[in-house]
C-alpha cells in the first residue's frame, strides 16, 4: 500500500470544521486523457514482450509525455509516472491491491465519509471521493510527503473531484517535528517516519510534523470515521491506539495494513479483538495468523454495527 500522510495548509496547522484544510475548486473540471495518453496506456497493458519498455520510452519521447494520464476508475483519472513500481503496476496491470479497493468499493456504499491515513498520491481517496460525492460525503486524506500531496491534488483536479480535505501532516501517537525517508522516485510508496540508524533508501529527508491521530477526530467533517484505512510502514497500531482512544463511536469498517515479518505488532491484535472488532482477510475470510495476510491488509470489522452488512465481491 501506498504509506503516509497531509495538508494545504501549512504543516504546523491542522483544520477546523469551518476552515478546512483544502482545497479545490468547486467547479474543477474532469481532464480526461487525449489520444496520446490512451496510446501509451494500452500500450503498458499489452502483453510484455522483448524491447517493449525500450519501445515506450521512444514513444513517451516522441509523444511529449512525461506523466501517463489513465483513467483509473469511473470518475477516477491519474497522471502515472511509469518509473515509479506502485503508478507502473496500475499502468501495466489497470490497478493495484485489486482486493482491497474491492472492499472499499463495498464498504463506501453505506459510508458517508472516509479517512485515509496515509494517501500517497490518492488511489483510494479519489475513489472513496468519486463514490461519495454522489450524495456530499467528503473524504480526509492524511499526506505529509509534499510531492505525493502534490500528485493528489493534481489528480483530484483532473478527477473533477472537490470533496476532499487534505491535511499535511504525519499522525502516530506523539507529537513531533520528525525526518521523513523519503523513497527515491522508483518507490515512492514507501515513505515513513525515519528511524535513527534506520536505511536511508538513498532518500531525501523532509521534516514533517507528527500530531497524535486523537487530536484530528474532533476537526473531522461529520461521518468521517464511517470507514478508515491507515497504511504508513509500520506506524499503523500507533495510530489506531490514539485514534480510537479519543472518540466514543469506533468506526465501524478499518482497513490496515499489517506485515507480520516486521515484528511490531505483538499484542494488537488481540487489543483490537478486545475492542470488538472481527479480525478479516480483505476479501472477508477469518484471517488465522499463520501467514501474511491478502495484499498486506487487513480488514477490521466492529461486530455490534456490521456484521453482514458489507459483503464482498
Amino acid at each position: 500500500m501506498a504509506n503516509h500522510q497531509a495538508s494545504h495548509a501549512a504543516d504546523s496547522q491542522l483544520p477546523s470544521r469551518d476552515h478546512p484544510a483544502t482545497l479545490l475548486p468547486s467547479a474543477a473540471l474532469t481532464h480526461g486523457p487525449d489520444w496520446r495518453h490512451r496510446l501509451l496506456a494500452r500500450y503498458f497493458a499489452a502483453r510484455e514482450h522483448p524491447g517493449r519498455l525500450r519501445i515506450i520510452g521512444i514513444l513517451r519521447r516522441t509523444l511529449g509525455v512525461s506523466l501517463v494520464r489513465k483513467q483509473v476508475s469511473a470518475g477516477v483519472v491519474m497522471e502515472l509516472d511509469p518509473g515509479d513500481y506502485l503508478q507502473r503496476e496500475i499502468l501495466v496491470r489497470g490497478s493495484y491491491e485489486g482486493a482491497t479497493l474491492r472492499l472499499l468499493d463495498n464498504l463506501i456504499i453505506n459510508a458517508g465519509g472516509f479517512l485515509d491515513v496515509g494517501a500517497h498520491m490518492g488511489l483510494f481517496t479519489l475513489r472513496a471521493a468519486h463514490a461519495l460525492a454522489k450524495r456530499g460525503g467528503r473524504v480526509v486524506a492524511i499526506e505529509p510527503t509534499p510531492a505525493h500531496a502534490a500528485m493528489l491534488l493534481r489528480n483530484a483536479e483532473l478527477s473533477g473531484l472537490a470533496n476532499i480535505d487534505l491535511i499535511s501532516c504525519a499522525l502516530s501517537d506523539f507529537r513531533s517535528l520528525v525526518t521523513m525517508a523519503s523513497p527515491h522516485h522508483a518507490n515512492t510508496g514507501g515513505s515513513r517516519i525515519k528511524e535513527e540508524n534506520g536505511p536511508d533508501f538513498r532518500s531525501i529527508p523532509i521534516r514533517v510534523s507528527v500530531v497524535p491521530a486523537g487530536d484530528v477526530v474532533p476537526l473531522l467533517p461529520p461521518r468521517a470515521l464511517d470507514v478508515v484505512k491507515v497504511d504508513v510502514e509500520g506506524h499503523e497500531f500507533r495510530v489506531l491506539r490514539s485514534l480510537l482512544g479519543s472518540t466514543e463511536g469506533l468506526p465501524a469498517n478499518i482497513i490496515v495494513e499489517y506485515v507480520p515479518e516486521q515484528r511490531r505488532y505483538e499484542g494488537d491484535l488481540a487489543w483490537i479483538s478486545e475492542l470488538g472488532y472481527e479480525i478479516l482477510e480483505v476479501d472477508g475470510r477469518q484471517y488465522l495468523g499463520t501467514r501474511p495476510p491478502l495484499e498486506d491488509n487487513l480488514w477490521l470489522r466492529l461486530r455490534a454495527k456490521t456484521a453482514g452488512a458489507f459483503p464482498t465481491r
